[in-house]
């Protein structure tokens, strides 16, 4: 189900979103639309989006019942500023990171181990403790940073 923005992040006017399967939905739809367009466009995470075309998209792009009738294939309804916007502020706005407050310190531990192989035994076990969501997310946008 969709969770409408209603918390407020502290400290801020911005609106808190939950990681469910629409989340998740709308983030592959996101990469997918963007990487179809090209990644040769420069600063295509640093240019910033219209407020009120991001947060239609949001509002849209996030909910079950208009998920699906949003055409971000058309470059004139929604340009890649406006989706990469969106994208970034939906990641931020969640109640919790990706690596989740819970293994944090494991994943800043796991990291800082001696040997390589070690490090990336940990970091692998700690991955497969976060949510099923969180964990299929992170490797979208993992896989998507590495192009």
């Amino acid at each position: 189900t969709y969770t409408a923005p209603t918390n407020k992040i502290p400290n801020s006017n911005e609106e808190s979103y939950d990681l469910d399967d629409v989340g998740r939905h709308f983030v592959k739809r996101c990469i997918e639309v963007l990487e179809k367009r090209g990644l040769e466009e420069q600063g295509i995470y640093r240019v910033v989006g219209v407020t009120s075309k991001v947060n239609k998209l949001l509002t849209m792009g996030l909910d079950r019942r208009k998920a699906d009738k949003v055409a971000l294939d058309d470059p004139q309804e929604w340009e890649t500023k406006t989706i990469t916007t969106a994208l970034k502020t939906y990641l931020r706005n969640l109640p919790e990171p990706l690596m989740s407050f819970k293994h944090h310190n494991d994943f800043i531990n796991a990291v800082k181990r001696e040997s390589r192989q070690n490090m990336v035994h940990e970091v692998h076990k700690l991955l497969y403790k976060l949510p099923k969501t969180n964990l299929e997310v992170l490797s979208i946008l993992i896989k998507h940073l590495t192009k």
